[in-house]
């Protein structure tokens, strides 16, 4: 799965929660917000695809909406290709290769962005190096993680750090100060280190630093950190008890007041949204059943939102074949029924001229296909299949000779081979080529790599098969799983 199909994917999950965030804060238990960050959180990080069977209804094929076209079909619409008519231009500066902007700029972002984070994180460290161990009496709470508990005169608020070792810091001036707000802070910390808040304060800046084009990450990034915190207060709460909400406030409140640095990669007593957390604490009460029952609803219902795009978007493969196998689709198949006759002339040139899939394992992202327009009701032909792998390598479909090879407006850098029996082959959006006009290719050969150029809306193949101009349905010739 692509990056950006990602992005998007995750981009609608993240518009659904902050929706529910606004109506349910109060309402279900703040954990369930978490909850559906990680679920998101997955969907931005790890390009997962499931299998349509663990869905329990069916969801619409590839060929929904769309009337397949054979190529009788095409030519009986009149629809014909001269290959000489796409007037493709030469590449840019002439050169086989275009520079990857796009790319450049991704990767510019995403690195500037973890500097920041780094960057921020080292600096805090470097703050802390002078930090004292505490002494054990000051260790009210037992943990079940092993924790360091130090003190720092350069601090002003606590912050905890560490995933394999956490570490809370405290500053010298809380120490100083009411041993009940002291026990209340403790206990605060210690909650981020036993919901493994580190963990995913680190798991947020790496999903920013990926999708830090997309700004409704951004906003996942700012309201999850919010709910880590909501979360710990409702945690704090729990323990302490109901009445001890007015305390806890006037403790938020009082460390709101101290100006602190930014630590992205530490949990804090902060003072961020503290509007919003003391609201949260003020109205924070024993949740009835049905608050329950809608947040496991909520989360189910994203969990299968996510499943669901997955699923949808997950690709037909198709796998290159061996040199064994390749020899052999080159032979002509033959029938022991005198009786069996061809269909159509297509299939006899199909027979003749034996393609295989010019990528390997191939996604079949578009068909060849009639496509019935939304608005005006007609017919509009795809004259072409589309496909997309992780392998950017282009391979000839079969024997024969490079005609043209250049750059056209909308199908982007394209190369044409010409084959046996008056059928041309054309590779469209190519990112580079690794042949020139005039040069003989074998079947299997790597003759690009596959790119977005031209009029692409990311990185993919556009291949078109013609037959003495006529476009054909390039899987007459190979075959793809479906």
């Amino acid at each position: 799965m692509k990056l950006l199909e990602m992005s998007l994917c995750a981009a609608l999950l993240i518009t659904a929660i902050v929706i529910i965030r606004a109506l349910c804060l109060h309402k279900i238990p703040k954990k369930t917000f978490i909850l559906l960050w990680c679920i998101v959180l997955l969907r931005l990080l790890i390009p997962f695809e499931l299998p349509a069977s663990l869905l329990p209804f069916e969801l619409p094929s590839l060929d929904a909406g769309i009337e397949r076209l054979t190529t009788s079909d095409a030519d009986k619409i009149g629809f014909a290709v001269d290959p000489k008519q796409w007037q493709l231009q030469p590449m840019e500066n002439n050169a086989k290769a275009s520079f990857p902007w796009q790319a450049a700029v991704y990767a510019a972002g995403a690195l500037l962005c973890a500097s920041f984070f780094i960057a921020s994180h080292q600096r805090f460290l470097r703050k802390c190096a002078d930090s004292l161990p505490l002494e054990p009496d000051k260790r009210p709470f037992r943990t079940e993680r092993r924790v360091r508990l130090r003190s720092s005169d350069r601090i002003l608020q606590p912050f905890t750090y560490g995933i394999i070792k956490p570490t809370v810091i405290l500053p010298k001036s809380l120490l100083s100060g009411e041993k009940g707000q002291q026990n209340i802070v403790l206990l605060h910390e210690f909650m981020h280190i036993r919901h493994h808040d580190i963990l995913l304060k680190y798991l947020l800046a790496a999903a920013l630093c990926l999708h830090w084009f997309n700004p409704l990450v951004w906003v996942m990034y700012i309201l999850a950190n919010r709910d880590i915190e909501l979360v710990c207060d409702e945690a704090v709460l729990r323990t302490l008890g109901a009445d001890s909400r007015a305390a806890y406030a006037m403790a938020l409140i009082s460390l709101e007041e101290q100006k602190a640095g930014f630590a992205p990669l530490c949990s804090g007593f902060n003072k961020n949204a503290i509007e919003e957390r003391i609201k949260a604490i003020m109205k924070t009460q024993k949740l009835s059943r049905m608050g329950k029952l809608l947040s496991v609803m909520l989360v189910l219902a994203i969990l299968l939102a996510t499943a669901t795009s997955a699923i949808a978007q997950s690709p037909e493969k198709n796998s290159l074949p061996t040199a064994d196998e390749q020899q052999q689709n080159m032979l002509p198949a033959t029938s022991t029924d005198p009786q069996t006759e061809p269909e159509t002339e297509a299939v006899v040139q199909a027979e003749e001229l034996q393609m295989i899939c010019p990528l390997q394992d191939a996604t079949l992202t578009a068909r060849f296909a009639v496509r019935i327009h939304p608005v005006s009701k007609q017919k509009m032909i795809f004259d072409h299949i589309t496909l997309s792998s992780a392998n950017d390598n282009i391979f000839a479909a079969a024997d024969g000779v490079v005609k043209q090879a250049g750059y056209d407006r909308e199908k982007g850098n394209t190369l044409l081979i010409e084959h046996a029996n008056g059928i041309i082959t054309a590779y469209s959006h190519c990112a580079s080529f690794a042949v020139e006009v005039g040069d003989a290719v074998k079947q299997g050969d790597i003759i690009g790599k596959v790119g977005a150029t031209g009029m692409a809306t990311g990185a993919c193949l556009g291949f078109y098969v013609l037959e003495d101009g006529i476009a054909c349905d390039p899987l007459d010739f190979f075959e793809i799983s479906e």
